[in-house]
């Protein structure tokens, strides 16, 4: 069944919007004649698939001028999925939308941080790389996570900042470039990571093992140039590395 509703906007003359049955196909017309005002209220349908839709197609427009209503969407009280939906139409406009999504870094509730964050990284800004190297130290686990992946999405332009995480004093921060270099796996972190080798948190030691390996052969020229350093943790997870990717050669 169709029902015609009234949605006030502010700014906006009062507009009737047909929702129901042929509201997906209403959405879509609007998009094709980037009709950025309908959209925007259609986010203030009373229907969560309109207002998905909806956000759906703003993100489509890639229009900046959509980007208070949508930061709107991933900081509100719209639903997990209507959410995330707004923070892949924020990623997708781009840098105009960096500012904004670094503010919903600092917000309370967990999801809008992860997802924030993952925008940030799709926007491969660099503008974005500070603020996701300060999320490993959030205390949520699974944004720390996503901030990596984030950090991963933008790619080698993180090296020179990460290369100062990887060192610091905080354990959280040197977890998260060991993390985030074994996404990346930039030839150019391979002898930063060698070096970092034998860390004393097994958390970050476990991650760096991990970043150096996934380097696999190409790792072996330069770890065996730095066996017998003299620190037995290092030059454990050396042999360690070393006797892996023989095995897997001879494999």
């Amino acid at each position: 069944m169709t029902a015609l509703i009234d949605i006030p906007l502010i700014g906006l003359p009062l507009t009737r919007l047909l929702i129901g049955l042929s509201g997906g196909v209403e959405i879509r017309r609007m998009q094709r004649r980037k009709n950025r005002k309908g959209l925007i209220v259609a986010l203030s349908s009373d229907d969560p698939a309109i207002r998905y839709l909806a956000v759906d197609a703003l993100g489509g427009l890639h229009d900046p001028a959509a980007i208070p209503s949508l930061v709107r969407c991933l900081t509100g009280e719209g639903g997990r999925d209507i959410r995330w939906k707004a923070a892949e139409a924020l990623g997708n406009i781009g840098p105009a939308a960096v500012k904004p999504l670094v503010g919903a870094l600092s917000s309370a509730d967990e999801d809008v941080r992860w997802m924030a964050a993952l925008a940030l990284g799709a926007t491969r800004d660099d503008r974005a790389i500070g603020p996701l190297i300060a999320l490993f130290s959030d205390p949520d686990r699974f944004v720390r996570g996503r901030a990596t992946v984030a950090l991963g999405m933008i790619g080698s332009a993180t090296v020179p900042a990460l290369t100062s995480a990887l060192t610091d004093p905080d354990p959280d921060l040197r977890w998260g470039a060991g993390v985030t270099f074994g996404i990346i796996r930039d030839p150019s972190t391979l002898p930063l990571l060698i070096h970092a080798l034998g860390d004393p948190v097994d958390q970050v030691r476990a991650e760096i093992l991990a970043a150096v390996a996934g380097f696999g052969a190409e790792a072996a020229e330069s770890l065996r140039i730095q066996t017998d350093s003299g620190k037995p943790a290092r030059d454990a997870d050396i042999h360690r590395l070393l006797t892996s990717i023989e095995g897997n050669r001879l494999g």
